[in-house]
């Protein structure tokens, strides 16, 4: 192992069973950790949306459990090139280099909720400038997350002039050309809810103000910096 510890693993009857030897002196190693897919999806959905785009972002992990977004963007039409692919402290890692392009609207298999259930809230606002409907289905656990994410996903986009029929485990997303926007969002303090208005707001007719930000330093401190460093125009409305 990397690490040089020893684990013992066995085939049983139920699938595998791993053995881990108490008090063993670790070899100290250096580590790389690739980039969390989760956190790039929103600069992906907002290189897709922003006519003109053309951003590229390294070191994404690929591994098949996490990247379920990427596999139902392309499906969308998304223009992403998968470069420089090689193998960090055992994941396979790549760049990423995304496009602006023209989306569809497409059904979730389901066989890749679970790799991307914390994508859906961005992949709903990428929903709504796609051609047709994108369908949702299987997605039960968003209710129990930071916030109920079916229903903060269904008002924002309602509010902001977007089709959208939900229930206890489904969202259908009627896309439309232009997005009202003009609203002021409640995030219910979920930093995805934030993160993915904060996107759709680049791209509506009038600005999407957001009911707070500070949700989004539980996972990514440094999102309206690195946002801003793209491009994106992002301002403080309490000031205004």
């Amino acid at each position: 192992m990397y690490f040089g510890g020893k684990i013992k693993t066995e085939k049983t009857e139920n699938g595998f069973a791993h053995y881990v030897q108490g008090l063993q002196e670790l070899k100290p190693q250096e580590v790389t950790v690739p980039s969390d897919p989760s956190s790039a999806s929103f600069f992906i959905a907002a290189a897709l949306m922003v006519e003109g785009s053309d951003i590229t972002i390294k070191n994404i992990c690929m591994n098949e459990t996490r990247i379920g977004f990427l596999k139902v963007v392309k499906l969308m039409g998304a223009r992403i090139e998968v470069n420089n692919k090689k193998n960090i402290c055992g994941e396979p890692v790549a760049d990423l280099r995304v496009k602006h392009s023209s989306l569809r609207g497409v059904k979730v298999p389901g066989n890749l909720v679970a790799s991307m259930i914390d994508e859906f809230p961005v992949l709903s606002v990428l929903a709504a400038l796609a051609e047709g409907k994108t369908e949702m289905k299987e997605i039960g656990e968003l209710k129990v997350k930071e916030s109920d994410r079916i229903l903060s996903m269904a008002e924002g986009l309602r509010q902001c002039g977007v089709e959208v029929d939900f229930g206890e485990d489904y969202m259908i997303v009627k896309g439309i050309k232009k997005v009202r926007g003009g609203q002021l969002i409640n995030t219910f303090n979920d930093h995805r809810i934030a993160m993915s208005f904060i996107c759709l707001g680049q791209v509506a007719q009038k600005p999407i103000k957001i009911s707070e930000i500070t949700s989004i330093s539980t996972s990514f401190p440094e999102f309206i910096e690195k946002f801003k460093q793209i491009g994106a125009n992002l301002s403080n409305h309490t000031n205004q």
